[in-house]
């Protein structure tokens, strides 16, 4: 699984303290891929028995075959004795009509947002193990706000730095901080 992390250097709020920190924000980010969703493969050929070549065009199309799309009644499989039934597409060769199966890809591939978490460093002393209350707020004005708990606290010759990591969700607001 891979993760994104952006991160957002600006002004925040800690438990009514102004102080300049950097939120960082992580999502897991997880890969999917449907087996039941398809469209064509477009590197499908096929040469059938008769030497007629086969394959789908630029479009998706098959230019040589022909869809022949055929109702089957109510058979019970659906769990329903009493159904429509369903349409099922064969394809065959327009010329010989021998039964082909046109090569298909799964068409669904994609990215699921999966767990996120948030933490926070500031420029200023707090105390370790601390729940705080935090707002950030953006260069575009947009506030963000949740609760944190103070995880690492360290200062030197380069100055004080706190670690918060997000206790709760992080929201988000138009709404101004005053």
């Amino acid at each position: 699984m891979d993760e994104a992390v952006t991160t957002f250097p600006g002004a925040m709020v800690i438990d009514g303290q102004a102080c300049f920190g950097t939120l960082a924000v992580t999502q897991e980010l997880i890969p999917y891929r449907s087996e039941i969703a398809t469209k064509p493969d477009l590197k499908w050929s096929l040469i059938d028995d008769n030497k007629h070549f086969h394959a789908y065009a630029e479009d998706g199309k098959t230019p040589t075959l022909d869809a022949i799309v055929e109702h089957i009644g109510c058979d019970g499989s659906c769990g329903d004795e009493v159904c429509e039934g369903y349409d099922i597409t064969r394809y065959v060769c327009h010329l010989c009509q021998q039964s082909v199966e046109p090569g298909r890809v799964p068409d669904r591939e994609g990215v699921i947002l999966g767990r996120y978490s948030w933490s926070i460093e500031v420029d200023v002393m707090l105390a370790l193990g601390a729940a705080v209350s935090v707002v950030v707020i953006d260069a575009d004005g947009v506030t963000c706000f949740g609760f944190a708990q103070v995880t690492n606290v360290s200062g030197g010759s380069d100055g004080v730095r706190s670690t918060l990591v997000g206790a709760s969700s992080l929201g988000k607001t138009s709404a101004k901080y005053s």
